[in-house]
């Protein structure tokens, strides 16, 4: 029997269920970044953001990037790594949500990830799995963030693959790359010195890219990142970042992006990690460098860029909002029984 035959018979569900394992199998082959998700952090203050609270909020975290569709109950935020034996479980979700201008960017809502390593020796990071493995086409990010402390250590947010390049759990290495800035206590290797930067596959110094004319993290100044990787089947992917757009209406609107780098092969990305680095000395002019706490909000994640740019989490209606359409059913069924 042929597939179109198949499907017409099935009933309803089946042919849901038949739909979703198709697209699960798609994806577990590999495929462009579809539909968008976003990570608004819209959850209770104070909130732990660990595996235990089973925080898979915001929407589009499916195999399918539809905003419309619940999100995986894989997609939850946890642990990358064990927390340390003293502490350092200091990654919170906090309020206000972090805030930026710029036409064509949506007003942020919810609250905001706190990733502090300030405890003694704690590294902290937390991430969060895709539901696609995305190995082909464009893929497109954004995300506010700003740093609560000066320091030099690093922090950034980045994306992994799965150690064999089909399966793997969020936060899984390797790491593909990864952007902001980039402290070191290893003599040798390259810190920053607190400006964005971009890090491939955890390979430093080798595989640190700059811009030409950097821009500082500073301390509680929000910025707007906006990235775009291009894969590229027969070599490396081209990955172009825009740090602060004053207009994000389109991609030409946006303007000079701040790197574009065509240097390293990336192969795949399936989940998305936020790191804060702990107190050893940074190297640099001030080798004497505390650990980092910084903010990360508004991620959206997208095969366009509009996607990236402009998907939202549907408004939970309020419980008088619920009954209107059961009244007006109700009344309309009445009005029927009457005639």
């Amino acid at each position: 029997m042929s597939i179109s035959r198949l499907i017409r018979r099935l009933p309803v569900r089946a042919f849901l269920a038949f739909s979703a394992a198709l697209v699960c199998s798609q994806a577990a082959t590999a495929a462009p970044m579809l539909g968008g998700a976003v990570e608004n952090f819209d959850y209770p203050s104070g909130t732990d953001i660990i595996q235990g609270n089973n925080l898979a909020g915001g929407a589009g975290w499916n195999a399918t990037g539809d905003s419309n569709l619940p999100n995986s109950a894989t997609s939850r935020w946890g642990d990358a790594t064990a927390l340390p034996a003293a502490g350092g479980n200091n990654k919170k979700v906090l309020y206000p949500t972090l805030s930026y201008t710029a036409a064509g960017y949506p007003v942020a809502t919810g609250g905001k990830a706190t990733i502090d390593a300030l405890t003694a020796n704690a590294t902290n990071n937390v991430s969060r799995n895709l539901q696609q493995l995305v190995d082909s086409g464009s893929f497109y990010f954004s995300y506010l963030t700003d740093k609560n402390n000066d320091t030099q250590r690093t922090t950034s947010l980045g994306f992994f693959g799965p150690a064999n390049g089909v399966s793997g759990t969020p936060g899984n290495t390797p790491e593909r790359f990864t952007f902001g800035q980039v402290g070191t206590g290893t003599a040798g290797n390259v810190n920053t010195q607190g400006n964005f930067a971009l890090l491939f596959n955890n390979t430093n110094p080798a595989n640190v890219v700059q811009a030409a004319t950097p821009i500082a993290y500073g301390v509680d100044v929000t910025h707007l990142i906006v990235g775009r990787v291009d894969f590229n089947p027969t070599g490396n992917e081209t990955v172009t970042i825009w740090v602060d757009p004053t207009n994000v209406t389109s991609e030409a609107a946006a303007g000079v992006p701040y790197i574009i780098t065509s240097a390293f092969e990336l192969t795949s990305i399936n989940s998305v990690r936020l790191f804060s680095g702990n107190q050893a000395a940074a190297v640099g002019t001030d080798p004497i460098k505390p650990a980092v706490s910084a903010d990360y909000d508004e991620i959206r994640l997208g095969g366009t860029w509009d996607a990236a740019i402009k998907t939202t989490a549907a408004p939970v209606p309020e419980p008088t909002t619920l009954l209107l359409p059961i009244a007006g059913l109700a009344a309309l069924s009445a009005r029927r029984r009457k005639a």
